[in-house]
């Protein structure tokens, strides 16, 4: 039998950091009637059938970073409502950058009608971060991470709104002369333990 070349242990410890992440924040959800997913070939061909249904522009998100060089830590999942569970509420992606020890919030966005009575309104940034949190837990379990845990940075917020709303969470910073916002582990933790 074969040895994994490294490439291939770290993709398999990416995968069980992934798997591991679910399965915790799943544990989470069960009692909000919601539960998250990895994002699947026919979340995909949902997804490009919205033409014109999303904010965000999920196909070039999603093409740029399942690039070879960027695929392995990447992490897409997807929010379900138990109730409807073919349906999608909202994605999420995020990026692991090993050399600077950062986790990347790229994009989230929910599906739900804003007007209807459903779990994820209103919940979409909390249940993102909690999730990263699981995520970062999970890659130090695994030995993807060497040093301290990681910070968590979201990147490119859409507009001033939003930023105001993200650095209300969790002790999130804007980074002068952009549109990100940073935070540490710690921070992070405390954030859900006061949840």
């Amino acid at each position: 039998m074969e040895a994994n070349s490294p490439t291939e242990g770290v993709k398999n410890a990416y995968q069980r950091v992934v798997q591991q992440t679910l399965e915790d924040m799943n544990t989470v959800l069960v009692e909000s009637g919601l539960f998250i997913s990895q994002l699947a070939e026919q979340d995909r061909r949902w997804q490009k059938g919205r033409k014109n249904g999303h904010t965000l522009n999920w196909r070039s998100l999603l093409k740029f970073y399942d690039s070879t060089a960027l695929k392995t830590a990447s992490f897409v999942f997807v929010f379900r409502w138990i109730a409807a569970p073919l349906t999608r509420a909202g994605f999420c992606l995020c990026h692991y950058h090993r050399v600077d020890n950062i986790i990347e919030l790229i994009a989230l966005e929910s599906f739900t009608d804003r007007a209807a009575k459903h779990p994820l309104n209103g919940k979409m940034l909390e249940y993102c971060l909690r999730t990263l949190y699981f995520y970062g837990v999970n890659l130090r379990t695994q030995g993807l991470i060497s040093t301290s845990l990681p910070d968590i940075l979201i990147s490119n917020v859409l507009n001033n709104r939003l930023l105001k709303l993200y650095t209300s969470q969790a002790s999130f910073t804007v980074i002068p002369g952009t549109m990100n916002c940073i935070t540490d582990f710690i921070a992070l933790r405390e954030y859900i333990r006061h949840l």
